[in-house]
C-alpha cells in the first residue's frame, strides 16, 4: 500500500511540473513589454525596460537617461525635431524617423547620439535631415569626435558589437563629420542591406554609409543611392566615400556586394565610389563591389573603388568594377578605375576587376592609377578610356616605390581601351614600374589592342622599367598602334626594360605583334630590338591564338575564327586547334560560361526553436526536449 501510494505522489508531482508555465522556470520573468502612444509616455521609458509603438508620435526633446533595453516602432513613425535617444544599447526595430534634427553637441543622430553597448538596429528608416556642426566641436569624453553626425546614430563607444540590417536613410545629412548612417563608428560593426538616399555633406569627411571607422567591420549587400536615385557625396577637407569616408590605421574588415550610384567630390583630398582612403595599417578585402557614379576630387587622387589606401597590410580587390568617370583635377592627382593611389611597403591584390569607364589624372591606370606597393594583379581588364597628364596604361599606371622590396605580378591581363599620356610614359598593360634585383616584375598572357600614345616612351605591354634586369615578359600580344610625341623616343611594341644588363630579350618568350604597329619590338637597356612582328591575317586565323597556348603548354586564350578578329580570355569563345595544316574550331559547342557575379543575397528564414523542459522525478532524473520547427535556407 505504502508503494502504491509513492507511485501516485510521485505522478502528482511530475503533473504539476508539467502544468508550470515554461517561462516560470527562467531564473528572472522577462517584463511584459510596454506599449507607447505619446511623448510622455516615450519619455518615461525606463533604462533596462522593453517598449513598443502603439500610434504615430511626436516628440521634442531626446530622451537623455542612458537606455539599455529594446525599443519596437511596429513600423509606426516618430517625428522629431531632436536625437530621439542620447545614448542606446540594446535592440530596436522598424521604426520610421521624420522631421529635422538639430545638433550643436558634438554628436548626433537622428535615432540616437551615441551607440554605448552591444547593440542590434534592424528596419530603422530615418526621413529626416540632420543638421549637425560644420566646425570642429571641443569632445566631451574619451573620444575625439570633433562633430560627428548621422542618419541613425552619430559615434559609438569604443570596440562595442554592433548589427545593422535592414536601415535605410533618406535624409540629408550635414555636419563636420557626416555619413547616412553614421558619423564615427568605434564598434566592431556588421552591416547589412543598408542604404543611404540622402545627400551628404561634410566640411571634413562624408560618406553615404559611415564617415569615419576605427573598428573591424564586415559591410554586404549595402548601396548608395540607386539607378534612379543618387545622392551626391561631398566632404570639403578630407576623403568622401559612397560607402565609407575614412579607415582609421590598424582596421581589419570586409566589405561585399556594395555599390555606388551617386557623385562623391571632393574639394580638398581624395575621393573614392566605395571607400575615400584608409590608414596604413590592417589587412581588408573588397569584393563585388560597383561604382557607377562620377568620382571628381579638385586636389587629390581618386579612385572608383578606393581613393587612396595606406601601406602595410593587405588589401585585396576582388572582381569590383567601375562604370562611374574618374577625374583629378590637380596636376599630381593619381587616378584609377578601381584605386587611385596605394602607398608603398604592403601588398595589393586585384583578382578579376574591370573598368569600362574614362579615368583621367597625373599617373591613371585602367585598375591602379600609382600603386607603389607590391602587387599580385590576374584577370583584370580596361575598357575605357585613360587619359594621364603623367604616366597612363590600361593596367597600373605608375608601380612600386623605393620603399617596396617584394616582387610583383601581372598575369591575364586585357586593354582595349584607348591609352594617351601627355607628358611621360604610356603603356598597354603598365606604363611605368621602380624596379630593383628585388622588385622584379613579371607579366605574362596580357594582350592590348588599342592605341597607345606616350609623351615619351610608349609600348603595347610594358612602357617602361628600370632596375629590374630579371624583368620578366612572357605569352603577350599587342595589336594596337603604338606613338610617341617626342621625336627621339621610338614606340615600341612589346616592352622597354632600362636596366643595366637587361635580360628581358632571354626570357621574352612566346610573344606576338602585329606588323606595323610600332617602330620598334622592345629595347633592353639602350639596344634596340628591330621589329618584325605577324600579319593581320594571322591574328584572324587563329594562328597567334594557338601558337600561345603551345607556348604556354595550356589554353589561356580561345577565339571563335570569323568572329573574334583576335584571341580573347573567354571562354564562351572556341578554342583553336590545329589540323591538316589549317587552324579550326572543333566542331562540338563552345563551352558554356559563367559569368563572375556577385552572389544573390540569401532570402527567407530559419526558425529553430529549442525548449528545454526540465522534469525533477521523485529519483532525481532530467529530461530535455529539443523541438525543431520550420527551417528554409
Amino acid at each position: 500500500m505504502k508503494k502504491i501510494s509513492s507511485l501516485i505522489l510521485a505522478a502528482l508531482l511530475v503533473a504539476a511540473l508539467f502544468a508550470i508555465p515554461l517561462n516560470s522556470l527562467a531564473k528572472e520573468e522577462a517584463s511584459e513589454p510596454v506599449g507607447i502612444s505619446d511623448a510622455a509616455g516615450f519619455a518615461a521609458m525606463e533604462t533596462g525596460g522593453s517598449y513598443y509603438l502603439t500610434a504615430n508620435i511626436t516628440v521634442s526633446e531626446t530622451h537623455t537617461a542612458a537606455f539599455a533595453g529594446t525599443f519596437d516602432g511596429k513600423g509606426f513613425t516618430i517625428t522629431t525635431t531632436a536625437p530621439l535617444f542620447d545614448r542606446f544599447e540594446g535592440t530596436a526595430k522598424d521604426l520610421t524617423i521624420e522631421g529635422t534634427v538639430t545638433s550643436s553637441a558634438d554628436r548626433g543622430g537622428a535615432f540616437c547620439n551615441t551607440i554605448s553597448g552591444e547593440t542590434t538596429l534592424s528596419g530603422i528608416v530615418n526621413k529626416a535631415a540632420v543638421n549637425g556642426s560644420t566646425s570642429k566641436v571641443t569632445f566631451a569624453d574619451a573620444l575625439e569626435l570633433n562633430g560627428s553626425y548621422g542618419g541613425i546614430y552619430g559615434t559609438t563607444e569604443e570596440k562595442v558589437p554592433l548589427t545593422i540590417e535592414n536601415c535605410v536613410n533618406y535624409g540629408k545629412i550635414t555636419g563636420y563629420t557626416a555619413g547616412g548612417i553614421s558619423g564615427k563608428s568605434n564598434a566592431i560593426l556588421t552591416m547589412k542591406n543598408c542604404k543611404n538616399f540622402g545627400d551628404v555633406v561634410g566640411t571634413d569627411v562624408g560618406a553615404g554609409l559611415i564617415a569615419w571607422t576605427w573598428g573591424d567591420f564586415l559591410i554586404e549587400d549595402c548601396a548608395n543611392g540607386s539607378e534612379s536615385s543618387a545622392p551626391d557625396i561631398t566632404a570639403e577637407s578630407d576623403a568622401p566615400g559612397g560607402i565609407i569616408s575614412y579607415i582609421s590605421g590598424s582596421t581589419n574588415g570586409t566589405c561585399r556586394n556594395c555599390v555606388n550610384w551617386g557623385t562623391v567630390h571632393s574639394t580638398d583630398s581624395n575621393a573614392g565610389g566605395i571607400v575615400g582612403r584608409s590608414g596604413d595599417k590592417g589587412d581588408q578585402t573588397y569584393e563585388n563591389c560597383v561604382n557607377y557614379g562620377n568620382i571628381v576630387s579638385t586636389k587629390s587622387d581618386a579612385g572608383g573603388i578606393f581613393g587612396a589606401t595606406g601601406g602595410a597590410g593587405t588589401r585585396t580587390f576582388k572582381n569590383c568594377v567601375n562604370r562611374g568617370k574618374i577625374y583629378t583635377e590637380a596636376e599630381n592627382a593619381d587616378a584609377g578605375g578601381i584605386v587611385g593611389f596605394s602607398k608603398a611597403q604592403g601588398t595589393r591584390v586585384y583578382e578579376g576587376c574591370v573598368n569600362y569607364a574614362e579615368v583621367e589624372g597625373a599617373h591613371v591606370g585602367g585598375i591602379a592609377g600609382n600603386d607603389r606597393s607590391a602587387v599580385s594583379v590576374s584577370r583584370c581588364a580596361n575598357y575605357g578610356e585613360i587619359k594621364g597628364r603623367k604616366q597612363a596604361a590600361g593596367i597600373i599606371g605608375s608601380l612600386g616605390d623605393g620603399e617596396t622590396s617584394a616582387p610583383s605580378s601581372v598575369e591575364y591581363c586585357a586593354n582595349e581601351g584607348k591609352i594617351t599620356a601627355t607628358k611621360d610614359t604610356a603603356g598597354g598593360i603598365i606604363a611605368y614600374a621602380n624596379g630593383s634585383t628585388a622588385r622584379t616584375l613579371t607579366i605574362k598572357a596580357c594582350y592590348n589592342t588599342a592605341d597607345v600614345t606616350g609623351g615619351c616612351e610608349a609600348s603595347g605591354i610594358l612602357g617602361y622599367i628600370n632596375g629590374a634586369p630579371d624583368t620578366s615578359v612572357t605569352l603577350c600580344f599587342n595589336t594596337g598602334k603604338i606613338a610617341s610625341t617626342d621625336s627621339g623616343e621610338k614606340p615600341i611594341a612589346l616592352y622597354y626594360n632600362k636596366a643595366e644588363g637587361a635580360k628581358t630579350k632571354d626570357t621574352a618568350k612566346g610573344n606576338f605583334y602585329l606588323a606595323g604597329c610600332a617602330e620598334k619590338e622592345a629595347r633592353n637597356g639602350a639596344d634596340y630590338l628591330d621589329a618584325t612582328g605577324v600579319p593581320e591575317a594571322d591574328f584572324k586565323s587563329g594562328k597567334v591564338c594557338y601558337e600561345i597556348n603551345q607556348a604556354a603548354g595550356e589554353e589561356i586564350f580561345f577565339q571563335t575564327i570569323g568572329t573574334d578578329p583576335v584571341p580573347t580570355f573567354s571562354t564562351a569563345s572556341a578554342r583553336v586547334l590545329f589540323e591538316n595544316g589549317e587552324y579550326k574550331n572543333p566542331s562540338e559547342p563552345a563551352p558554356s560560361t559563367d559569368p563572375v557575379t556577385p552572389p544573390t543575397p540569401p532570402t527567407g528564414d530559419s526558425a529553430v526553436i529549442f525548449v528545454a523542459v526540465a522534469i525533477v522525478s521523485v529519483i532525481g532524473t532530467a529530461v530535455a526536449v529539443k523541438i525543431r520547427k520550420g527551417f528554409s535556407a
